[in-house]
């Protein structure tokens, strides 16, 4: 049985939340490496933390990279909840059919074929895949929707 839109967002969530953990944790073990290795140029603890200071205040360096690694993860999960949330809303509709993002330049054959497949069920969606879900060749990346 195909995962509802509700269901799917809690997993998007903890998938996220699992990714940004995981980026953390590169984080935490280059600045470890990072902080040695100033050590090990014997540059001051004090110098150190001011340095440290300084690329948190101003994003540089491994902060920069985490992140990206953070916004790029809650772009996901706030653009898949949206979506999700949608096909919640349309899920009381007699039939939908799938809409093709007009904003996207080559959509997917998968996408392709839903989009000319015309209506169906918000059930018969759920079980071929609803857009967003990655059951497309276009996975998480899909922007279409269901009217």
């Amino acid at each position: 049985m195909p995962l509802r839109p509700r269901q799917a967002s809690r997993s998007i969530f903890n998938i996220s939340m699992s990714q940004i953990d995981s980026a953390y944790g590169v984080l935490e073990t280059d600045m470890l490496a990072e902080i040695q290795r100033m050590r090990a140029l014997g540059i001051a603890d004090a110098e150190i933390f001011n340095r440290i200071s300084d690329s948190l205040n101003n994003s540089l360096d491994l902060f920069s990279k985490f992140k990206g690694a953070v916004e790029k993860e809650l772009d996901i999960v706030v653009g898949k909840t949206a979506q999700l949330e949608s096909n919640v809303a349309l899920s009381e509709q007699e039939k939908l059919r799938w809409e093709l993002d007009p904003t996207v330049e080559e959509h997917c054959s998968d996408c392709l074929r839903n989009s000319a497949s015309g209506q169906k069920s918000f059930d018969e969606w759920s079980l071929m895949g609803l857009p967003g879900m990655g059951n497309t060749q276009c996975g998480s990346y899909c922007k279409c929707t269901l009217t």
